[in-house]
């Protein structure tokens, strides 16, 4: 399974912090959503990930959805610093590859948890 370095690093965070459900509410609710370039729609989850961050306090002026077309728009999102260090940018995609349904075990656009593990397209 693919997942962007910040999606892991929300997850880890917030599961070091007791907020397993909700780390795992994200990741289902992003995992079922087809972001695949054929059929896909990474505005759904940009659109998504954008209300996240609107009710954890980020002001409106801070994020940004956007994108080329319709279906394949992505997400900025600015943190404020201190200014006290220098600024840092974090990148991810929303994209996956493709996921054939009959090369899977089972849905791939489904959250399964299975030993300890996460699976989903990508």
């Amino acid at each position: 399974m693919r997942l962007s370095a910040a999606l892991l690093a929300v997850v880890s965070l917030s599961a070091q912090e007791g907020r397993q459900p909700l780390a795992r509410a994200i990741l289902k609710e992003l995992i079922e959503i087809n972001t695949t370039d054929s059929a896909g729609d990474t505005t759904r989850a940009a659109e998504v990930l954008a209300m996240r961050f609107r009710v954890a306090g980020f002001p409106e002026g801070d994020i940004h959805v956007d994108g080329p077309a319709p279906r394949k728009h992505n997400l900025v999102v600015r943190l404020h610093g201190s200014g006290a260090a220098r600024p840092i940018l974090f990148i991810g995609h929303l994209d996956v590859v493709e996921a054939n349904g009959s090369d899977w075990s089972f849905d791939p656009f489904q959250l399964r948890e299975q030993d300890g593990y996460f699976y989903g397209r990508g």
